[in-house]
């Protein structure tokens, strides 16, 4: 996502900020995540959350391109398709790792 921005930094103007303060709100989320699954990497719910991340950060540069470069359908259905497939590895997480069950551990 800072690569991107790199990339995008003339083209952004106004939103180099808010992009920026994104990027690193995103890699510090990451950098949580990771600690979480380094805690317990048998835990397939924290792989899931991990992997939901990642693909934010693919999918948070392919916004970035899709404004700032060009637009096309390719990338418009791509992106759709990526931040739902976050949306559901996010699901998957909270459902199955914050159950009553696990409270008591």
């Amino acid at each position: 996502m800072v690569g991107i921005i790199g990339i995008l930094g003339p083209n952004l103007g106004d939103y180099y900020f808010v992009m920026l303060a994104y990027a690193i709100t995103l890699a510090f989320l990451g950098f949580i995540v990771s600690l979480l699954f380094i805690e317990n990497p048998k835990n397939i719910f924290r792989l899931s959350f991990l992997i939901c991340i990642l693909i934010l950060f693919v999918d948070a540069s392919k916004i970035c391109y899709q404004l700032f470069i060009e637009d096309n359908i390719i990338i418009s259905v791509t992106v759709r398709g990526l931040y739902i497939l976050a949306q559901l590895l996010i699901c998957f997480y909270f459902m199955y790792e914050h159950t009553p069950k696990n409270f008591t551990k």
